[in-house]
């Protein structure tokens, strides 16, 4: 078999499984796209990222830097990544921030990433971080200081926005109330932070959050 009819054999089965909404693991769909981009590049990227472009894919999970690196080489625009793991220490989420690949992200989840307000601030200078449709940022450390920073960002296509489970008090929260740029919000999660009745009831009282269903 040629490695033509390989790659073909290889993403008929992945159409049929995007065809009939079966469930795919992600971490299976990161290696066969990785494995075929390699086989043959020039091929991989005229035939099937347009074809990507068409199917919905799943959010896909990465552990390093380098899986991220590899996975936005063989996806189109718009994918939704998930990074699995901790990186308050090292140079993982600076790399993320600077690398060019990421513009092709729609949705980012960073739950449980620890990212702290270091981390978020070095994403913040990111040019591609403002353009995120969905962004979670539970559990990571979020203090108020970066809060000031994060509402001053513009938030052209952001509709779901997760902050539960961060440090949080009532001056972050009225923070978000009166500066957050996110035309396009409809979720906000700011639960399991140790703000107060004040904070919760700015938020909810926003003009700037009319249309967004709050979770205090």
């Amino acid at each position: 078999m040629s490695s033509g009819d390989y790659m073909d054999e290889m993403f008929g089965e992945l159409r049929s499984l995007s065809h009939r909404s079966a469930p795919v693991d992600s971490g299976t769909w990161r290696a066969l796209l990785a494995e075929v981009r390699r086989g043959d590049p020039e091929r991989y990227d005229a035939r099937w990222l347009p074809y990507l472009s068409r199917v919905e894919l799943p959010t896909f999970t990465v552990g390093s830097f380098e899986e991220w690196r590899e996975l936005l080489e063989c996806l189109p625009a718009g994918v939704s990544l998930r990074l699995m793991g901790r990186f308050e220490s090292d140079d993982t989420i600076a790399s993320i921030a600077a690398h060019e690949g990421s513009s092709k992200l729609a949705r980012l989840d960073l739950s449980g990433a620890e990212i702290g307000d270091a981390g978020l601030d070095r994403l913040l200078r990111a040019e591609w971080f403002g353009g995120l449709a969905a962004l979670d940022l539970r559990k990571n450390g979020i203090t108020g200081a970066a809060i000031e920073v994060f509402v001053r960002t513009r938030w052209s296509a952001l509709e779901r926005l997760v902050l539960s489970g961060n440090a949080l008090g009532d001056p972050a929260l009225a923070s978000i109330a009166r500066g957050l740029d996110a035309p396009k919000l409809a979720w906000l999660d700011v639960s399991s932070n140790p703000h107060g009745l004040l904070g919760a009831a700015e938020l909810r009282e926003s003009a700037r959050l009319e249309h967004v269903f709050v979770v205090t």
